[in-house]
Formats: structure tokens, sequence, C-alpha cells
């Protein structure tokens, strides 16, 4: 949100995909933790100073591979995801609050989440994600690009016009 202004609005959107980031819970910086009132705060505000001709997608973040993460390797942050089950299930609050964000504002969701995990137990969850735990391979990204392409589609090209022979 400190380049939301900068960044987004001064480029007058139309369109806004909206997925928070996993630098917000870097323990080894504290002064970048978000907590999880914050990121609720956080969302209120986009709300609020987004224009009303500016549309937004919402993004649920992708699986955290713990076994992979280098914090899963880290004893001085055991404890911390100890207490949530994981590094993956810390991240979960913030997911569920971004997914109730989106439904109640009204907004289309692609929830990643879910669909790289299923898509990991069919395929292998490396084919996804980097050896890192956390970034996307190629497979991974175009699993989202396709995603949100898809949401895009299914709203600025209704069913009824792709019958018409529109592309």
């Amino acid at each position: 949100m400190a380049r939301f202004q900068s960044d987004v609005l001064a480029h007058d959107p139309d369109w806004v995909v909206l997925e928070f980031g996993g630098n917000n819970e870097d323990l080894s910086n504290p002064a970048r933790i978000v907590s999880l009132e914050e990121f609720g705060a956080l969302l209120i505000e986009y709300k609020k100073n987004l224009p009303a001709k500016t549309k937004t997608v919402i993004v649920t973040f992708p699986p955290v591979l713990d076994d992979f993460h280098a914090y899963g390797k880290m004893l001085a942050f055991e404890a911390h995801y100890q207490k949530a089950g994981g590094i993956d299930k810390s991240v979960e609050p913030y997911r569920e609050m971004t997914r109730a964000f989106a439904k109640e504002n009204g907004l289309p969701i692609y929830d990643f989440h879910q669909e790289l995990v299923a898509l990991g137990m069919a395929n292998g969850r490396m084919t996804y994600t980097l050896d890192d735990g956390i970034h996307l391979t190629e497979e991974g990204n175009a699993i989202l690009a396709d995603g949100v392409f898809q949401i895009l589609k299914d709203i600025l090209l209704p069913s009824e016009e792709i019958g018409e022979g529109k592309p």
C-alpha cells in the first residue's frame, strides 16, 4: 500500500489483480511483518482508495512448501511456525481474510492456493513450486496467468458473445 498511489493509481487502471506477498511474514525482518489486523485494515484502505471505475480480481496466496522453505529449516523460527501448524498454515488466516474480503465486496476471486494444492496432488507439487518452497515454476506461473485470464474472459466476454463468433 506504500506504493499504491505511485505504482497503481497513477496508471489509471481499469483492472487490478490483488494478491498479497509472502514477505509480509518475514520473521528475519520484523519491521516487514503485517499482522492479520493490519492486513484487514489495508484491505479496507485499498477498497476506500480505489476509483469506482477500477475493478479488482482477488488472487489467494499460493501454497508454501514447509519442508523446502528456508524458514522451515531455521530453529529460531520453529516455535513460531509450530504454533500455526507450519509455514503454510501460518499464511492461511490471510488467505481466509482475502476470500472473505472478496465475498463481502462481490469481487471475483481466483483461489490459486486451492488450485495449486489440487494440481500438486495430481502432478507433484514441485511441478508448480521451485525448490525454495515458495516461488513458482514456469508451469506455476502459467497456471496463475491462465486462472486470472479465465476470470477476466468470463467477465469481459460473456458466453453469448463467444457463440456469436467473437474472439
